[in-house]
């Protein structure tokens, strides 16, 4: 099996829960923080949306939506709460995150092997891509875990998987 098809199948896998999650929920349901305090559902999705967004980037490969059009969720932004009145509506991300899944996925499946060890620029210096793509993997399945908790939050207990 090669780097692609792992980071294929473990993507593919993230998209599922990603729409298993999101499924009976409402953009009031998005905005309600832990405590007030932590980041609520809109947010975390916005967040993993302007990564694969990034990861495409990196890719080499075009987006339907622009980095620009998600700035208010990066790494840093002003937390997102029902009073917030700069964020898109879950429909918005739900749209945007269809066509990002799937051009993601095909530029994963398309990349080269030479590609995927192409050294790319960190915080942290240069890594192999399909290190950062590793990375972007954990770190988009730390956010979608957290998903069932807000869901809690909203009333949703259901079990999921």
């Amino acid at each position: 099996m090669s780097i692609q098809t792992d980071l294929v199948d473990g993507y593919s896998r993230n998209s599922w829960l990603v729409q298993r999650h999101l499924d009976d929920l409402d953009q009031a349901d998005t905005l309600i923080r832990p405590n007030g305090t932590g980041n609520c559902i809109n947010y975390i999705f916005g967040h993993i949306l302007l990564c694969r967004v990034e990861m495409l980037e990196l890719l080499g490969q075009p987006a339907a939506v622009t980095p620009q059009a998600l700035r208010r969720y990066d790494t840093g932004a002003d937390p997102v709460g029902p009073d917030s009145t700069d964020i898109c509506p879950l429909e918005q991300l739900e749209h945007w995150w269809t066509e990002v899944d799937a051009e993601f996925l095909a530029a994963l499946r398309g990349a080269s092997d030479e590609t995927m060890q192409r050294r790319v620029k960190t915080s942290h210096g240069e890594v192999e891509l399909h290190r950062r793509l590793h990375f972007f993997y954990f770190h988009e399945t730390f956010h979608i875990g957290q998903f069932e908790i807000l869901r809690h939050l909203a009333g949703k207990t259901e079990s999921l998987i």
